[in-house]
């Protein structure tokens, strides 16, 4: 991604934003506000906990594959999203260590720079991003989707968020490969992990084949929300890739 002005970037995605706008020569405008994904099976509905604003010790995600890889056509991709409130936030603790959105936290990367993300149908986002070469970006974030909104469970919400962003934000793309749909459990709390890979046609940058993208989307119990991780890390960089595979296995519900 390409940032212009101060906020967004990542998903390798070309920008010129202010705060909580993408757009960019390499991906997409933003669309329409509606969320549309695969068919909603019932809603998970674990013990819900009492927040606060430190993060407990969870174990790391407990993958159990659950369906077969597809490939979609850019058409085939559905990209209307609800229009979220990614500004405004919800208060968490300030420290070096943790990232904080949506009652689940990451660990911060030292070498990465806070924000970039402020995707639009999303709420209490909070991210980090990096440079992965002249013109593209990448990042990780956590958030909060609302239910009310059309997210009514994890399965569903992971898959719809992974289609806002392949279909909102790449103008180039090809082809949207699911790797796998998983699914996950943290800290007890039941959710599913979705990775896919965008492919893109970009001339004006070469040897860029596009991002992997992996949505991981957790019913921490809290009333109305779910949680979601997001990230992206470009199609052949093995170490980002792992990197994003480590933030996932080191999230924590924020207890």
């Amino acid at each position: 991604m390409v940032f212009v002005v101060m906020i967004v970037a990542g998903l390798a995605l070309v920008l010129i934003g202010v705060v909580a706008v993408f757009a960019s020569t390499n991906q997409a405008a933003q669309r329409g506000y509606e969320t549309t994904a695969s068919p909603t099976p019932t809603r998970e509905s674990p013990t819900a906990t009492n927040p606060t604003q430190s993060p407990t010790k969870q174990p790391s995600p407990t993958p159990t594959p659950t369906e077969t890889p597809i490939i979609l056509k850019p058409s085939e991709v559905k990209a209307k999203c609800h229009l979220g409130g990614p500004k405004p936030r919800a208060q968490h603790p300030v420290d070096d260590e943790w990232i904080y959105g949506g009652k689940i936290a990451m660990r911060r990367v030292p070498e990465w720079k806070d924000k970039g993300f402020a995707f639009l149908w999303v709420h209490d986002i909070d991210s980090q991003t990096f440079q992965h070469s002249e013109g593209w970006f990448n990042g990780a974030s956590v958030s909060a989707l609302r239910v009310q909104e059309g997210f009514e469970n994890t399965e569903k919400a992971a898959k719809s968020s992974l289609s806002c962003v392949a279909g909102s934000y790449y103008t180039d793309l090809t082809g949207l490969e699911y790797k796998f749909v998983k699914q996950v459990s943290l800290g007890g709390k039941k959710g599913h992990w979705v990775r896919a890979q965008a492919n893109v046609d970009t001339p004006e940058l070469l040897g860029i084949e596009g991002d992997i993208i992996d949505v991981v989307v957790i019913d921490t119990g809290a009333e109305g929300d779910l949680s979601m991780f997001l990230s992206t890390a470009t199609i052949g960089d093995d170490t980002n890739i792992k990197k994003m595979e480590d933030l996932i296995n080191n999230l924590r519900v924020v207890e």
